[in-house]
């Protein structure tokens, strides 16, 4: 008989640097390590080079690297693909602080035995986030005309307009100054020269104007 409480998920991680970070972070889901995926999109995809990492998790090396939108993609495609309840994602520069892994089971096992039409359990919002494969299957995938910035405004938005919950856990995870785009001269130059292209095509999309997309 199939344990009610039982979910079946996978943990996706996009790795661009600092695997000082990435160490911490893994180490804060000790529960989730098994099914964790990590996307290695470092330049010299140095992960393969650093056992502590290798050792923990799988590691996916793509030819090119990914944005962040497709790199979402790959992890709902796969949690589609081994019939997931759920699909998570971590930053790689938060922590988890003891407990949160297994009360956020604990409260998606009760979403799903209550039958509510959840989309997303937030944290401290996504910095460790669950995804309900249900919804991935309605709304669709990310969207890769925004790779980066304003790619997770628009598919919560249209979680949202699916009507689907998104809650709040107020589980606790730390997140950290020292993100992915900020330690790299190269995405951060990218992200500056594309941000308000990227914006203008997320309010058009959904006919926004500046103040409704603003704060997204």
């Amino acid at each position: 008989m199939e344990n009610k409480n039982s979910i079946s998920y996978i943990v996706g991680i996009p790795y661009f640097n600092r695997h000082d970070l990435l160490k911490n972070a893994l180490n804060s889901i000790q529960l989730f390590l098994k099914n964790t995926l990590v996307i290695d999109n470092s330049y010299t995809k140095e992960l393969s080079n650093i056992p502590y990492i290798y050792n923990m998790v799988k590691i996916y090396t793509p030819n090119k690297s990914l944005s962040f939108a497709k790199a979402m993609n790959i992890f709902q495609k796969i949690g589609i693909a081994k019939n997931c309840d759920v699909v998570m994602y971590m930053h790689t520069d938060a922590e988890a602080l003891p407990g949160t892994p297994e009360k956020l089971l604990e409260l998606i096992a009760e979403l799903k035995n209550n039958n509510r039409k959840w989309g997303v359990v937030f944290t401290n919002y996504d910095t460790l986030a669950a995804y309900n494969i249900e919804a991935i299957k309605e709304v669709g995938h990310y969207d890769i005309n925004l790779p980066f910035y304003y790619t997770d405004c628009d598919w919560y938005l249209r979680i949202r307009q699916a009507g689907y919950e998104m809650i709040n856990s107020n589980l606790p995870v730390k997140h950290l100054v020292s993100s992915s785009i900020k330690s790299d001269r190269k995405i951060l130059k990218y992200v500056i020269e594309n941000i308000e292209t990227w914006k203008q095509y997320y309010l058009k999309k959904h006919g926004l104007n500046d103040r409704e997309g603003h704060g997204c």
